[in-house]
């Protein structure tokens, strides 16, 4: 089979010539080392996606079974009751307000700088109880806490006078 020069285009005498004797040029185009791909991960990607969807989807099914199934059903509700705080001179009123459970509470306690002040009141909407005493500054710590019908008890009111 005949050769041609790169370079020129005119054919070679011999087929083995490394020089073409017409202009001179390489015959044979220098030899460039095969560079190696690196070996791909493709596989190993594929299996992480799809075990992370599928721990995904075992994860998504389990909290859904819950909630359809009533295994969700010791989260404890909240209780929507309020009670209000406030500081006069020395001394510090405390208000029930109701809200929409007010009637599942059965009784509160009102505790100021951690001395239980009230115990066991019975609830009745827009009562205020006035508490005595050096209480100045802004530091009094108001807790008023609920007791439900339910046998659960919730802070009302957290507030610092």
């Amino acid at each position: 089979m005949a050769k041609f020069c790169m370079r020129c285009g005119k054919k070679l005498q011999y087929e083995n010539a490394e020089i073409c004797p017409n202009c001179g040029a390489p015959v044979t185009p220098p030899q460039v080392a095969a560079v190696s791909q690196p070996k791909s991960n493709n596989a190993i990607i594929i299996i992480v996606i799809v075990a992370a969807v599928f721990i995904g989807i075992i994860l998504i099914s389990a909290v859904i079974g819950a909630f359809v199934f009533g295994m969700a059903g010791n989260v404890a509700q909240s209780k929507v009751v309020a009670a209000t705080a406030q500081h006069t001179g020395t001394s510090i009123t405390v208000t029930f307000l109701g809200g929409q459970d007010s009637s599942q509470l059965t009784s509160y306690d009102v505790i100021i700088d951690n001395t239980n002040v009230l115990s066991k009141t019975s609830p009745t909407i827009g009562k205020a109880s006035i508490f005595y005493g050096p209480y100045t500054g802004t530091s009094n710590h108001v807790l008023v806490i609920g007791d439900f019908n339910d046998g659960s008890q919730q802070v009302i009111l957290d507030k610092y006078l």
